[in-house]
């Protein structure tokens, strides 16, 4: 790899870690959580740990949660989600669950801050190995790391071809 190359990524690095200080500081003005997730190769467990590697860091997510109005609203590249069958208690602890179709249901649960998503049938049982959702949640510097070593392999590669 060159040392324009190195020197790029460690820039584009250095933004994206301002870039996050500065979400985590208006986070205590706008009440939102932005969460980081990152691709599970294996299986996803309990909603939270990967069984396999830790891969691809993808776009972050913020979510907003209205205590009066018991709805929490997502925010992501794809655009703005609303789930309003919530109960929330404040902006950093909350429960939604919303309808996955033929039987399933998906529940996002935040709990001090921290994102849990699973699935689950009619029943109430858990459905981690028929779990659709393959990526986990992991704090902003760790996203930030493995996104870094992503750029880096990525880069490297392309290089190599």
């Amino acid at each position: 790899m060159s040392k324009l190359a190195a020197f790029l990524a460690l820039v584009s690095f250095l933004a994206a870690l301002l870039t996050e200080a500065v979400f985590a500081l208006t986070a205590l003005f706008t009440h939102s959580v932005r969460v980081y997730p990152v691709e599970c190769e294996g299986r996803v467990v309990f909603g939270t740990f990967c069984e396999g590697e830790i891969t691809v860091p993808l776009d972050p997510r913020t979510f907003r949660a209205c205590p009066r109005r018991q709805t929490v609203t997502e925010w992501d590249t794809d655009g703005v989600i609303e789930f309003k069958n919530c109960t929330v208690k404040d902006y950093r602890n909350w429960q939604c669950t919303s309808a996955a179709g033929s039987g399933l249901v998906i529940q996002r649960t935040m709990q001090d801050g921290r994102l849990t998503v699973s699935m689950y049938d009619s029943r109430g049982s858990p459905k981690t190995n028929v779990n659709s959702w393959d990526v986990i949640y992991v704090a902003a510097l760790d996203w930030l790391r493995l996104d870094l070593e992503y750029e880096m392999k990525q880069h490297g590669a392309s290089l190599e071809q």
